[in-house]
């Protein structure tokens, strides 16, 4: 007769099973982006609009997409260049902190979907700066656009 059987337990009982710990939440990808260049445009618009209207956000992810697509680069490549001026200020910070600190994180995250969707009103435009910063010489003024604090244009 076994002890279990007789109903006595056993002196040291057998471990529970342990669950496993939850896997970390990873934000979803958008449709269009692989997760990494989604992570990548939601820290750069995070950079150069984070105080800015959704549609600003959009309009600046669109515009880094369409650099992209129009030098055949990288969106991380374009996000590490010279073409977004948060890489040379105190704005580089979003680059590196955890994506959850990042303020309006899903905000931007929906509107870099809407960018990748192509739905964003400024087009194909592929460049952006900041009114309070003087025009470009390169700035092809038929084509500019501004949205908040921001104007969207094409290159002459």
């Amino acid at each position: 007769m076994s002890r279990v059987a007789s109903g006595h337990r056993p002196a040291h009982p057998a471990p529970r099973a342990r669950r496993p710990a939850p896997a970390a939440a990873v934000p979803p990808a958008v449709k269009g982006l692989t997760a990494p260049e989604t992570d990548v445009l939601v820290r750069a618009v995070a950079a150069e609009a984070r105080g800015e209207s959704p549609a600003v956000w959009a309009g600046v992810a669109q515009t880094i997409i369409n650099y992209a697509r129009r030098t055949h680069r990288a969106i991380r490549s374009v996000a590490r260049s010279s073409y977004l001026s948060s890489n040379f200020d105190a704005n580089r910070r979003f680059y590196t902190m955890p994506l959850a600190k990042i303020p309006n994180q899903a905000g931007i995250r929906a509107a870099v979907a809407v960018a990748a969707a192509g739905q964003s009103p400024i087009g194909r435009r592929s460049h952006f700066h900041d009114v309070r910063i003087a025009s470009t010489p390169w700035e092809n003024r038929d084509t500019r656009m501004a949205i908040g604090r921001m104007v969207f244009y094409e290159p002459r």
